[in-house]
């Protein structure tokens, strides 16, 4: 049977099954057995890839996420990367498939920036895709905020960093300031996108094409697509359950998976790194803790 078929049928045969309890979990009768599936209030399954502006459980003040987005921000001056991709983690690593630390990332672009007093000093830019609230969920924009916006999104004390040799760095800070970013930009969402193929994207996806597109010269989308392919880009396999993998979309709408024909593969943190160490395109890639973190935090 065709792997989609059967996926539709399966999801179709299990979702037949499902009704919602009155305390809020889904009950599955499969082939005779009970399974519970707890479900926060039915909400998104924890999976790698996760892009948003919403609010999370903060874990650190106002104060202490300023203080960490100067940290970063003076570790990149300090060697006058010109732009970085960092990323940092939404989500509690126990929730997160094996093997995925980091659940959403940008581009942070050296610029100048006018302070409150009026002085003018080198600073960070950090350029994003997000995902949409409530119905515009599966819809995803593009948004320019600064690194204590994106500080005040993590729940650990670390945040991972990848700097591109210098010439592409050069490259994606000219990208962001031209009208030709946005072309890149796929609205349709997938929390796990295939990055070979069109037709949805996430944030890590979105910043794989960016690269692709300057490195090599690459306009038409499609084009896009074909070059990661020759080039050997190697996607982070994902593992869900049988229950998220069939039931995904129910469980969380972002769980789009009819772009996968196979294993679900997406875009992260480590196979961003690894592809650029393998076409000469990496100057480093490091985990920067927090300062002042608690060790177990």
């Amino acid at each position: 049977m065709n792997p989609v078929v059967r996926r539709s049928f399966l999801r179709r045969f299990l979702a037949s099954w499902v009704r919602i309890s009155r305390s809020g979990r889904l009950i599955v009768w499969c082939f005779g057995c009970l399974t519970l599936v707890m479900v926060s209030g039915c909400g998104p399954v924890d999976l790698a890839g996760y892009s948003s502006n919403r609010q999370v459980p903060a874990l650190l003040s106002s104060d202490e996420s300023a203080d960490f987005a100067d940290q970063i921000e003076a570790r990149l001056l300090a060697d006058n990367v010109q732009t970085a991709i960092v990323f940092r983690t939404g989500r509690p690593r126990s929730k997160l498939p094996k093997g995925i630390s980091f659940t959403h990332g940008a581009f942070w672009v050296q610029s100048d920036v006018r302070m409150s007093d009026g002085e003018i000093r080198k600073a960070y830019a950090v350029y994003n895709l997000f995902h949409g609230e409530g119905d515009l969920v599966l819809s995803s924009y593009l948004h320019q905020d600064w690194p204590a916006d994106f500080t005040a999104g993590s729940v650990v004390d670390d945040v991972g960093i990848i700097v591109p040799v210098p010439d592409l760095q050069e490259k994606l800070q000219a990208a962001v300031l031209d009208p030709s970013y946005s072309r890149v930009h796929i609205a349709d969402y997938s929390l796990i996108s295939n990055p070979f193929d069109g037709r949805y994207q996430n944030c890590n996806e979105f910043m794989l094409d960016v690269i692709v597109s300057r490195q090599w010269d690459i306009d038409p989308y499609p084009a896009i697509k074909q070059k990661l392919r020759e080039l050997g880009f190697e996607a982070s396999v994902i593992k869900p359950g049988l229950l998220q993998r069939v039931l995904g979309p129910e469980l969380d709408p972002r769980l789009r998976i009819d772009d996968h024909d196979g294993p679900i593969a997406t875009v992260t943190y480590e196979s961003i790194a690894g592809f650029l160490k393998a076409q000469n395109l990496l100057k480093e890639a490091f985990i920067l803790q927090r300062s002042n973190a608690q060790p177990d935090s």
